[in-house]
């Protein structure tokens, strides 16, 4: 034993759900080895946010991301896509009529 703290990880994938099982203490310290191991699991299969993104960029279409929570903006800057989306931070608030016009 290396006296060093880890977790280990356990994924099963059931049609494009992908469930993380986590074992051991999730600290400061074991924090960055989830963060790999989600970054992983996403780089195996495009998150349907990221597959709708590159379609519009394909088609032309502008893809902004509004109305985002907390929760996935954290997951973006954990899985370094932050700086990928246009957000309405950017392009200031959109409503759907605003977005009609565009």
């Amino acid at each position: 034993m290396s006296g060093r703290p880890s977790i280990t990880t356990l994924a099963l994938r059931e049609g494009s759900t992908v469930m993380l099982g986590v074992v051991g203490e999730l600290d400061l310290l074991t924090g960055p080895q989830l963060v790999c191991v989600v970054g992983q699991r996403l780089d195996q299969r495009p998150a349907p946010l990221v597959t709708a993104r590159e379609a519009s960029l394909q088609s032309g279409t502008h893809f902004v991301l509004s109305g985002a929570r907390p929760a996935l903006r954290r997951l973006l800057a954990v899985t370094d896509l932050e700086g990928a989306f246009d957000t309405e931070r950017q392009h200031g608030a959109i409503s759907p009529g605003s977005a009609a016009r565009r």
